[in-house]
Protein backbone atom coordinates (compact mmCIF):
# COMPACT_ATOMS: atom_id res chain seq x y z
CA UNK A 1 0.00 0.00 0.00
CA UNK A 2 1.61 3.53 -0.96
CA UNK A 3 0.85 4.46 2.54
CA UNK A 4 3.39 2.16 4.38
CA UNK A 5 5.70 2.73 1.29
CA UNK A 6 7.16 5.66 3.50
CA UNK A 7 7.82 4.30 6.77
CA UNK A 8 11.61 3.52 6.01
CA UNK A 9 13.45 7.42 5.95
CA UNK A 10 16.39 8.57 6.16
CA UNK A 11 16.53 11.65 8.74
CA UNK A 12 13.72 10.35 10.38
CA UNK A 13 12.85 10.21 14.00
CA UNK A 14 10.98 6.64 15.64
CA UNK A 15 9.19 5.82 18.26
CA UNK A 16 9.60 2.21 18.47
CA UNK A 17 7.78 -0.59 21.02
CA UNK A 18 7.29 -4.33 21.55
CA UNK A 19 6.48 -6.96 24.32
CA UNK A 20 6.38 -10.43 24.69
CA UNK A 21 4.70 -12.96 23.29
CA UNK A 22 1.80 -13.44 24.82
CA UNK A 23 2.89 -10.69 27.54
CA UNK A 24 5.27 -12.71 28.73
CA UNK A 25 8.26 -10.92 30.71
CA UNK A 26 11.09 -10.15 28.05
CA UNK A 27 13.81 -9.23 30.62
CA UNK A 28 13.92 -12.05 33.32
CA UNK A 29 17.11 -10.07 35.08
CA UNK A 30 19.36 -7.49 34.59
CA UNK A 31 21.93 -9.53 32.54
CA UNK A 32 18.80 -9.65 29.66
CA UNK A 33 18.63 -5.52 30.04
CA UNK A 34 22.59 -5.24 29.38
CA UNK A 35 22.27 -7.17 26.75
CA UNK A 36 19.71 -6.08 24.70
CA UNK A 37 21.37 -2.09 25.33
CA UNK A 38 24.44 -3.66 23.89
CA UNK A 39 22.52 -5.03 20.97
CA UNK A 40 21.10 -1.35 20.25
CA UNK A 41 24.84 0.30 20.81
CA UNK A 42 25.80 -2.08 18.14
CA UNK A 43 23.12 -1.44 15.93
CA UNK A 44 23.99 2.32 16.62
CA UNK A 45 27.61 1.96 14.90
CA UNK A 46 26.40 -0.54 12.19
CA UNK A 47 23.60 1.21 10.77
CA UNK A 48 24.08 4.72 11.81
CA UNK A 49 21.45 5.04 14.09
CA UNK A 50 21.07 7.71 17.11
CA UNK A 51 19.21 6.78 20.38
CA UNK A 52 17.42 9.58 21.98
CA UNK A 53 15.41 7.88 24.69
CA UNK A 54 14.58 4.17 26.13
CA UNK A 55 12.54 2.49 28.95
CA UNK A 56 12.68 -1.15 29.33
CA UNK A 57 10.05 -2.93 31.49
CA UNK A 58 9.74 -6.45 32.09
CA UNK A 59 7.52 -7.02 29.11
CA UNK A 60 7.80 -4.48 26.73
CA UNK A 61 10.43 -2.00 25.69
CA UNK A 62 10.24 1.39 24.14
CA UNK A 63 12.82 3.14 22.16
CA UNK A 64 13.04 6.87 20.92
CA UNK A 65 15.62 6.65 17.87
CA UNK A 66 16.47 8.91 14.39
CA UNK A 67 17.94 7.36 11.42
CA UNK A 68 20.09 8.76 9.42
CA UNK A 69 19.86 6.22 6.26
CA UNK A 70 16.17 4.66 5.14
CA UNK A 71 16.95 1.25 7.02
CA UNK A 72 14.63 1.03 10.26
CA UNK A 73 13.78 -1.99 9.07
CA UNK A 74 17.53 -3.76 9.29
CA UNK A 75 17.96 -2.15 12.64
CA UNK A 76 15.12 -3.90 14.30
CA UNK A 77 15.71 -6.99 12.55
CA UNK A 78 18.72 -7.00 13.85
CA UNK A 79 17.96 -6.32 17.44
CA UNK A 80 15.07 -8.36 17.37
CA UNK A 81 16.27 -11.32 15.48
CA UNK A 82 19.61 -11.00 18.08
CA UNK A 83 17.93 -10.82 21.11
CA UNK A 84 15.83 -13.50 20.21
CA UNK A 85 18.04 -15.96 19.83
CA UNK A 86 19.90 -15.04 23.20
CA UNK A 87 16.56 -15.54 25.20
CA UNK A 88 15.52 -18.64 23.58
CA UNK A 89 19.10 -20.08 24.09
CA UNK A 90 19.34 -18.57 27.79
CA UNK A 91 15.89 -20.07 28.87
CA UNK A 92 15.61 -23.45 27.26
CA UNK A 93 15.59 -25.35 30.50
CA UNK A 94 12.33 -23.44 30.79
CA UNK A 95 11.34 -24.28 27.63
CA UNK A 96 10.46 -21.62 25.92
CA UNK A 97 10.44 -22.27 22.41
CA UNK A 98 9.18 -20.38 19.46
CA UNK A 99 8.86 -16.21 19.20
CA UNK A 100 10.10 -13.90 21.79
CA UNK A 101 8.29 -10.99 20.89
CA UNK A 102 4.39 -10.50 19.59
CA UNK A 103 5.30 -8.87 16.22
CA UNK A 104 8.47 -7.80 14.68
CA UNK A 105 8.08 -4.22 16.39
CA UNK A 106 5.41 -1.18 16.11
CA UNK A 107 6.79 1.64 14.70
CA UNK A 108 5.71 5.71 14.40
CA UNK A 109 6.94 8.38 12.63
CA UNK A 110 7.21 10.92 14.90
CA UNK A 111 7.15 15.20 14.48
CA UNK A 112 10.03 15.34 16.29
CA UNK A 113 10.24 19.10 16.47
CA UNK A 114 6.65 18.80 18.10
CA UNK A 115 6.09 15.96 19.80
CA UNK A 116 9.65 14.97 21.63
CA UNK A 117 9.34 16.46 24.51
CA UNK A 118 5.85 14.68 25.34
CA UNK A 119 7.35 11.81 24.06
CA UNK A 120 10.17 11.56 25.82
CA UNK A 121 7.85 11.69 28.88
CA UNK A 122 5.53 9.44 27.97
CA UNK A 123 8.33 6.79 27.36
CA UNK A 124 10.41 7.51 30.92
CA UNK A 125 6.86 7.64 32.68
CA UNK A 126 6.02 4.10 31.84
CA UNK A 127 7.43 2.35 35.09
CA UNK A 128 5.91 5.40 37.56
CA UNK A 129 2.64 4.87 35.71
CA UNK A 130 2.64 1.12 35.88
CA UNK A 131 3.24 2.04 39.82
CA UNK A 132 6.77 0.29 39.98
CA UNK A 133 8.38 3.32 41.33
CA UNK A 134 7.54 6.70 43.11
CA UNK A 135 9.33 8.76 40.56
CA UNK A 136 10.80 8.06 36.74
CA UNK A 137 14.18 8.77 38.50
CA UNK A 138 14.08 5.96 40.87
CA UNK A 139 14.08 3.23 37.89
CA UNK A 140 17.27 2.86 36.29
CA UNK A 141 16.47 1.06 32.91
CA UNK A 142 15.51 4.41 31.38
CA UNK A 143 17.50 7.17 29.92
CA UNK A 144 15.78 9.42 32.17
CA UNK A 145 18.95 9.91 35.08
CA UNK A 146 20.69 10.46 31.86
CA UNK A 147 18.86 13.36 31.12
CA UNK A 148 18.10 14.97 34.40
CA UNK A 149 21.58 14.08 35.43
CA UNK A 150 23.50 15.39 32.44
CA UNK A 151 25.97 12.56 32.65
CA UNK A 152 26.68 9.65 30.49
CA UNK A 153 25.08 6.78 31.99
CA UNK A 154 24.63 4.31 29.10
CA UNK A 155 26.72 4.79 26.19
CA UNK A 156 23.65 4.03 23.95
CA UNK A 157 22.21 7.46 24.61
CA UNK A 158 23.13 10.63 22.77
CA UNK A 159 20.86 13.04 25.08
CA UNK A 160 22.72 16.06 23.40
CA UNK A 161 20.45 16.84 21.10
CA UNK A 162 17.33 16.38 22.54
CA UNK A 163 18.10 18.26 26.17
CA UNK A 164 16.06 20.86 24.83
CA UNK A 165 13.21 18.85 24.80
CA UNK A 166 13.64 17.12 27.69
CA UNK A 167 11.25 17.64 30.66
CA UNK A 168 12.71 17.23 34.23
CA UNK A 169 9.65 15.88 36.60
CA UNK A 170 9.18 17.78 39.97
CA UNK A 171 10.66 15.68 42.67
CA UNK A 172 7.69 15.05 44.53
CA UNK A 173 5.16 13.86 42.11
CA UNK A 174 1.96 14.74 43.49
CA UNK A 175 3.11 18.46 43.04
CA UNK A 176 1.05 18.64 39.43
CA UNK A 177 1.50 21.77 38.04
CA UNK A 178 -0.29 22.36 34.48
CA UNK A 179 2.94 21.43 32.17
CA UNK A 180 3.22 17.84 34.47
CA UNK A 181 -0.21 17.36 34.15
CA UNK A 182 0.16 17.55 30.26
CA UNK A 183 3.10 15.26 30.25
CA UNK A 184 1.24 12.93 32.62
CA UNK A 185 -1.57 12.55 30.66
CA UNK A 186 -0.18 12.71 27.47
CA UNK A 187 -0.90 9.91 25.30
CA UNK A 188 0.46 9.16 21.87
CA UNK A 189 -2.43 7.46 20.13
CA UNK A 190 -4.48 10.91 20.68
CA UNK A 191 -1.89 12.68 17.83
CA UNK A 192 -1.56 9.19 15.70
CA UNK A 193 -2.84 9.18 12.15
CA UNK A 194 -3.30 6.13 10.44
CA UNK A 195 -1.31 4.19 13.25
CA UNK A 196 1.67 5.19 11.98
CA UNK A 197 2.44 9.20 12.35
CA UNK A 198 3.02 11.11 15.75
CA UNK A 199 1.81 14.17 14.05
CA UNK A 200 -0.77 16.92 12.66
CA UNK A 201 -2.49 16.06 9.36
CA UNK A 202 -0.67 18.70 7.39
CA UNK A 203 2.99 16.56 8.64
CA UNK A 204 1.23 13.51 7.61
CA UNK A 205 0.29 14.56 4.29
CA UNK A 206 3.59 15.82 3.44
CA UNK A 207 4.97 12.24 4.20
CA UNK A 208 2.48 9.91 2.17
CA UNK A 209 2.33 12.90 -0.78
CA UNK A 210 -1.51 13.23 -0.45
CA UNK A 211 -4.29 14.68 0.85
CA UNK A 212 -5.56 12.92 4.04
CA UNK A 213 -9.61 12.61 4.15
CA UNK A 214 -10.99 13.69 7.03
CA UNK A 215 -13.30 10.27 8.34
CA UNK A 216 -15.48 10.14 11.99
CA UNK A 217 -11.83 8.47 13.49
CA UNK A 218 -9.61 11.69 12.26
CA UNK A 219 -12.92 13.64 13.97
CA UNK A 220 -12.53 12.20 17.04
CA UNK A 221 -8.93 12.35 17.41
CA UNK A 222 -8.89 16.34 16.36
CA UNK A 223 -11.14 17.32 18.91
CA UNK A 224 -9.05 15.78 21.86
CA UNK A 225 -8.63 19.28 22.92
CA UNK A 226 -11.67 19.87 23.84
CA UNK A 227 -12.43 19.98 27.68
CA UNK A 228 -15.75 19.33 28.72
CA UNK A 229 -16.71 18.75 32.76
CA UNK A 230 -16.22 15.01 34.34
CA UNK A 231 -20.25 15.40 35.02
CA UNK A 232 -21.62 16.30 31.80
CA UNK A 233 -19.64 13.24 30.23
CA UNK A 234 -21.02 11.10 33.05
CA UNK A 235 -24.63 12.08 32.46
CA UNK A 236 -24.35 11.83 29.22
CA UNK A 237 -23.14 8.57 28.96
CA UNK A 238 -25.41 7.00 31.22
CA UNK A 239 -28.44 8.07 28.97
CA UNK A 240 -26.88 5.94 26.34
CA UNK A 241 -28.60 2.20 26.18
CA UNK A 242 -25.23 0.02 26.44
CA UNK A 243 -24.58 -2.81 27.96
CA UNK A 244 -22.07 -2.70 30.81
CA UNK A 245 -18.96 -3.54 29.58
CA UNK A 246 -19.47 -1.35 26.72
CA UNK A 247 -20.73 1.52 28.37
CA UNK A 248 -16.94 1.43 30.97
CA UNK A 249 -14.79 1.42 27.66
CA UNK A 250 -16.88 4.10 26.12
CA UNK A 251 -16.80 5.95 30.14
CA UNK A 252 -13.12 5.15 30.37
CA UNK A 253 -11.97 6.65 26.56
CA UNK A 254 -14.16 9.58 26.78
CA UNK A 255 -13.27 10.37 30.49
CA UNK A 256 -9.52 10.69 29.79
CA UNK A 257 -9.82 11.85 26.55
CA UNK A 258 -11.88 15.17 27.47
CA UNK A 259 -11.69 15.69 30.72
CA UNK A 260 -8.73 16.69 33.46
CA UNK A 261 -9.69 12.96 34.96
CA UNK A 262 -6.55 11.07 35.52
CA UNK A 263 -5.72 7.21 34.64
CA UNK A 264 -4.76 6.83 38.48
CA UNK A 265 -7.99 8.08 39.35
CA UNK A 266 -9.68 5.76 36.97
CA UNK A 267 -7.66 3.13 38.26
CA UNK A 268 -9.31 3.52 41.92
CA UNK A 269 -12.56 3.92 40.73
CA UNK A 270 -12.86 0.64 38.53
CA UNK A 271 -10.52 -1.26 41.11
CA UNK A 272 -8.07 -1.55 38.43
CA UNK A 273 -4.21 -1.71 38.29
CA UNK A 274 -3.42 1.79 35.81
CA UNK A 275 -1.93 -0.47 33.30
CA UNK A 276 -5.57 -2.22 32.62
CA UNK A 277 -7.21 1.42 32.30
CA UNK A 278 -4.75 2.16 29.53
CA UNK A 279 -5.17 -0.94 28.18
CA UNK A 280 -9.11 -0.10 28.05
CA UNK A 281 -8.48 3.03 26.58
CA UNK A 282 -6.41 1.84 24.03
CA UNK A 283 -7.89 -1.01 22.58
CA UNK A 284 -11.19 1.21 22.42
CA UNK A 285 -8.65 3.82 20.25
CA UNK A 286 -8.10 0.42 17.72
CA UNK A 287 -11.85 0.17 17.47
CA UNK A 288 -12.28 3.89 16.09
CA UNK A 289 -12.62 4.00 12.09
CA UNK A 290 -13.44 0.55 11.71
CA UNK A 291 -17.25 0.67 12.29
CA UNK A 292 -17.38 -1.32 15.66
CA UNK A 293 -20.33 -0.67 18.22
CA UNK A 294 -17.52 1.54 20.55
CA UNK A 295 -17.28 4.05 17.37
CA UNK A 296 -20.86 4.65 16.93
CA UNK A 297 -21.75 5.10 20.62
CA UNK A 298 -18.60 7.40 20.78
CA UNK A 299 -20.35 9.73 17.98
CA UNK A 300 -23.26 9.69 19.40
CA UNK A 301 -21.90 10.86 22.71
CA UNK A 302 -19.89 13.52 20.94
CA UNK A 303 -22.71 15.36 19.26
CA UNK A 304 -24.36 14.97 22.52
CA UNK A 305 -21.51 16.71 24.20
CA UNK A 306 -21.81 19.41 21.07
CA UNK A 307 -17.83 18.81 20.55
CA UNK A 308 -17.69 20.87 17.62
Amino acid sequence: MQFYKCLDRENTCYHIFNRGVNKQNIFLDNQDRWYFLKLCEIASLKFKVVFLAFCLMNNHYHLYLRTEEANLSHVMKFIGQSFSKYFLRKYAVLKKSGRTFMSPYGRKIVQDEVYSSKLISYIHLNPYKDCFVKHPKDYFWSSYNQYAEDRSIFSLIDHTAMNKFFFKFPENMKVVTTEAREHLEWDPEKNTFKGKFIGDQKFVEKLIGKKIKTNEHNKIQLIHSSIRSEDMIRNSIEKLKLSKDLKKKVLIYSLLEWSEVRTMDLAEEFSLSCSSIRSIKSRAASALGTGHEFEVELLRLVEDLNLY
